[in-house]
């Protein structure tokens, strides 16, 4: 069993224009995604969320990737991410 903990961020840059980002979570890992609820107007978000990959009892491999973008949420239009803020 894999398990990540999404706790919190600090001083995301905030990308938009009018108002503050709203930041999520999206984790990655062989091909499932999983993600964290949107924290509206806020660049310190916490998240205090936990997720679990069953890995059918096999060890991880040092080939594995865990993937984790922080994400702005946006009501219209495709949602951004920022990579450079991890």
């Amino acid at each position: 069993m894999l398990r990540v903990a999404v706790n919190s961020a600090v001083n995301l840059p905030n990308i938009e224009t009018i108002g503050k980002s709203d930041p999520y979570v999206v984790i990655n890992f062989q091909g499932v995604k999983k993600k964290t609820e949107v924290i509206k107007d806020e660049l310190n978000p916490v998240w205090n969320e936990k997720f679990e990959w069953d890995l059918g009892g096999q060890a991880l491999s040092v080939e594995e990737n865990l993937i984790v973008h922080v994400k702005d949420w946006e009501r219209i239009g495709r949602n951004r991410s920022d990579d450079s803020i991890l």
